[in-house]
């Protein structure tokens, strides 16, 4: 069965603020460009097949993760699965995070 998935140069072009040039990619109310630091992790995020974030990669500016509304897309449009690692904070108080034990 055929689905619909996005095109890979309309995921990189919503990464970087422009249109997508198909319909139906990436969505008004949902924030997609990446700022210098989340453009880094999202080609390094290319390259091993997986996405690095710190904590939950929230962006209070936007309200929302664009990294990983972003890295969905990509691997939306590639047909495989999102895989996310959740570090913690490096410059939280403290030894290790809970959530590093249990992961």
């Amino acid at each position: 069965e055929d689905c619909w998935r996005p095109d890979v140069s309309d995921v990189e072009r919503i990464s970087w603020g422009m249109p997508a040039k198909k319909k139906g990619t990436g969505s008004r109310g949902m924030p997609h460009r990446l700022n210098e630091d989340e453009r880094r992790s999202f080609d390094q995020a290319r390259r091993k097949g997986f996405l690095e974030v710190y904590g939950s990669a929230w962006r209070s500016q936007r309200r929302d993760a664009p990294l990983i509304n972003s890295y969905r897309n990509l691997m939306d449009a590639r047909g495989r699965p999102m895989v996310v690692l959740h570090k913690s904070n490096p410059n939280s108080s403290g030894g290790v995070d809970v959530l590093d034990r249990l992961v």
